[in-house]
C-alpha cells in the first residue's frame, strides 16, 4: 500500500495492490480505508504530500485556496 502522508497522516489518494484486496474486503461496510491503513501501518509506504493537509469543504475555502491562502 501507498499512501499520502500530509502531518501525522496518511491518507488519500492510496495505491493498494492485489495483495491488498483481500483486507479491504474483510472491511465493515461503513469502514474507511483509513482503518486498514491504521491496522497495517507497517505495510503502508508514505509519500509525503504537505499540500494533502489543506480541507476544501465550502466555496469560501474554495475561495481561499484560489487565492493561494491556507
Amino acid at each position: 500500500m501507498v499512501a499520502c502522508q500530509y502531518g501525522d497522516t496518511l491518507g488519500v489518494p492510496v495505491l493498494f495492490g492485489s495483495e491488498a484486496l483481500p483486507l479491504l474486503r474483510q472491511l465493515p461496510a461503513a469502514a474507511g480505508a483509513g482503518q486498514l491503513l491504521r491496522q497495517h501501518s507497517a505495510l503502508v509506504a508514505a509519500v509525503t504530500f504537505p499540500a494533502g493537509a489543506v480541507d476544501v469543504d465550502t466555496e469560501a475555502q474554495y475561495a481561499a485556496l484560489l487565492a493561494g491562502e491556507k
